[in-house]
């Protein structure tokens, strides 16, 4: 019975040591596979993160060299965009194939720029060519009204009006006649390509509309003070220093460019407002009503040539005009703009002066002083 329980507790023994042998190993076995485990996913994860950081890296460097690149790139693709280049008198030649086509505003040098709402139809002939420029006057373009407006005018003229022995009426006369062909020759020649000839010939046009102007103040001069010379010669004197003042002022270089427009206008409406002064002697001398007799006959020139220098200054009605439009390439192929309607307008202000000047010669011969 003894060795039977001795024998029962051995194997309990036995038993109870193979258990904690076994848990011990299972223990190591786990602490193992933690140990493995860990070995095994750090470097994996090591290996992932430095897979996107190097992949990253790669990005930003592609990323740094394209912007290095582009700008390396940019001055010389800068170098190769065709920049603005300034027309020249040889380049316009080119596009009006050497005069024989009609080019446009952004084709002309810039001493041949005048109106930049007026886009087309210019011509660009060149000097040698004389006789193919005297003859585009006969030709459509976008001096053709403004050329022949006055041609018109200039050959009824002669047809028609008779220079008289009365002095104030010659001078109207010859000044008319004067800045007609002025007129003409400086809108005729403005299409030729040599500089000094366009140029001078403009100042032609400038000094015909001066001497108008003085003609027609030296004539409110010879008929308002017909009955007192003592007054009037030194006046006409006066008028003539104004056109020979007008004179020089347009020989200036400055004074045909674009950008002083408005003070040739300026100075055109000077020497008209200057006609006040004889007028405010007429008042002095024949009072009030006497002044209203005089003045009279004038206002309907006065407000023609008014009329005319709004339209003129004002750019009408090109300025309301689509400048690349059917209608405004349309005027501008016969020259239909505010410069042919100032023309039109200051044709029927000669008129009208004129037939003033009929009423005031004898209204005003003999007129005794308001006492």
């Amino acid at each position: 019975m003894a060795s039977r329980a001795n024998r029962r507790r051995t194997a309990r023994k036995r038993s109870n040591s193979m258990n904690t042998k076994a848990s011990a190993s299972a223990q190591r076995r786990q602490i193992a596979m933690s140990q493995h485990v860990q070995h095994s996913v750090a470097p994996a994860l090591f290996a992932n993160n430095s897979s996107v950081f190097s992949r990253f890296a790669a990005v930003f460097s592609r990323v740094r060299a394209a912007q290095q690149k582009h700008q390396q790139e940019a001055p010389a693709q800068m170098e190769k965009q065709p920049e603005f280049v300034e027309p020249t008198v040889e380049s316009a030649l080119h596009k009006s194939c050497n005069g024989h086509r009609l080019i446009s505003y952004d084709d002309l040098p810039a001493p041949w720029r005048a109106t930049p709402l007026i886009t087309s139809g210019y011509r660009f002939i060149p000097r040698e060519r004389l006789a193919a420029l005297l003859l585009s006057m006969f030709a459509l373009h976008n001096e053709f009204l403004n050329i022949h407006t006055h041609v018109a005018t200039f050959v009824w003229t002669c047809w028609n009006v008779y220079p008289t022995k009365d002095l104030g009426e010659t001078i109207v006369f010859v000044a008319v006649l004067f800045c007609l062909a002025a007129s003409v020759i400086g809108h005729l020649m403005s299409g030729c390509a040599h500089q000094g000839t366009m140029q001078m010939c403009g100042r032609i046009d400038y000094i015909g509309i001066v001497w108008l102007i003085c003609a027609c103040n030296a004539s409110l001069v010879f008929y308002g003070y017909a009955s007192y010379p003592s007054i009037a010669y030194p006046s006409l004197g006066v008028s003539l220093l104004m056109a020979v003042a007008g004179s020089t002022l347009p020989m200036m270089s400055w004074f045909n460019a674009h950008e002083y427009r408005r003070w040739r206008i300026l100075f055109f409406m000077s020497l008209e407002v200057l006609a006040i002064t004889p007028i405010a002697g007429i008042w002095l001398l024949f009072g009030l009503q006497g002044m209203k007799e005089f003045l009279s006959p004038f206002l309907r020139s006065i407000l023609l040539s008014t009329l005319g220098i709004v339209f003129y200054s004002n750019h009408l009605p090109e300025r309301f005009l689509d400048p690349s439009g059917k209608v405004a390439r349309a005027f501008n192929s016969i020259g239909l703009g505010s410069h042919a309607i100032w023309h039109v307008l200051s044709v029927l202000s000669i008129v009208e002066w004129r037939n003033a000047l009929a009423v005031v010669r004898y209204s005003f011969a003999n007129r005794p002083v308001a006492a």
